[in-house]
């Protein structure tokens, strides 16, 4: 699996005024998908987007990788996907997405 964490778990010992925008976006939704994993309520749409990337990242592993789980996935999470492949993603996102087994860009 890869780790899509570290790099930007690192960027919290950064002073903050040092951050470009991408690096804030990205600690912004580090958080988010921390908060998402301890079950906490979806507040923002960083926490939105996190949890429907790990509902994408389930599916993904039940089927083996997520080119043989459109049958687990609902309508709104393969259009997400679809989404998520043209839009512009922070770091974090871009990286947490490609540990997706079976994710194409």
């Amino acid at each position: 699996m890869t780790d899509y964490l570290t790099p930007t778990a690192i960027l919290f010992h950064r002073p903050s005024a040092s951050l470009n925008a991408d690096e804030r976006a990205a600690l912004d939704s580090l958080v988010a998908c921390i908060d998402e994993m301890d079950g906490l309520a979806a507040t923002s749409d960083a926490h939105r987007w996190a949890r429907t990337a790990r509902r994408v990242e389930g599916a993904a592993f039940r089927a083996g990788d997520l080119s043989r789980a459109d049958g687990d996935l609902s309508r709104a999470e393969r259009e997400w996907i679809a989404v998520q492949r043209r839009d512009a993603l922070n770091s974090f996102q871009r990286d947490r997405l490609s540990a997706i087994p079976g994710w194409e860009w």
